[in-house]
């Protein structure tokens, strides 16, 4: 099964078309739900005993669409919008791995299990 953030970051690199429709987030024939939870967590979650908090796929599509608006504008615009946003401490590591210009980032949990991956 295809990991979802691996999707993300190939059809950002590549400049394909992800479509969104009411409920899900659409790779080619490959989808999941907006609310979907990547394994992307999020700055300074899972420290000191807390549960790891991840961002969904619609929020990291979302950061990906509105990458350049000032941190603060980006904020509004997803609170206007009801999507959860990404916090400024993950903004710049998060887009360098989406963009491609990082191989990879600190904040992926390789060792998560994904949720609802249908076998």
């Amino acid at each position: 099964m295809a990991d979802p953030l691996i999707m993300l970051r190939m059809y950002n690199i590549d400049k394909k078309k992800i479509r969104i429709n009411d409920n899900d987030i659409l790779f080619g024939d490959l989808s999941w739900p907006k609310t979907f939870e990547s394994n992307y967590f999020a700055y300074d979650s899972g420290k000191n005993g807390s549960t790891r908090r991840y961002y969904t796929l619609e929020c990291l599509l979302f950061l990906l669409n509105n990458a350049t608006l000032r941190h603060s504008e980006y904020v509004q615009q997803a609170k206007a919008k009801n999507v959860p946003y990404i916090r400024r401490p993950d903004r710049k590591p998060l887009l360098a791995y989406l963009s491609g210009e990082s191989p990879s980032c600190d904040n992926i949990d390789y060792d998560s299990t994904l949720q609802n991956l249908d076998f």
